[in-house]
């Protein structure tokens, strides 16, 4: 996709979760906290 000044961008959906596991090792919020970011209520 494209922004308006022909920016190029995507977005990925990766079921298998190549992070997910760190969310249980660590115990962070990981999954959480990408969620705040997409819908624009968490920092960058």
């Amino acid at each position: 996709m494209r922004t308006t000044t022909g920016e190029h961008y995507f977005l990925e959906a990766n079921a298998n979760g190549e992070w997910g596991w760190l969310t249980d090792a660590l115990d962070l919020p990981i999954a959480a906290a990408i969620a705040e970011l997409l819908l624009g209520e968490g920092a960058p």
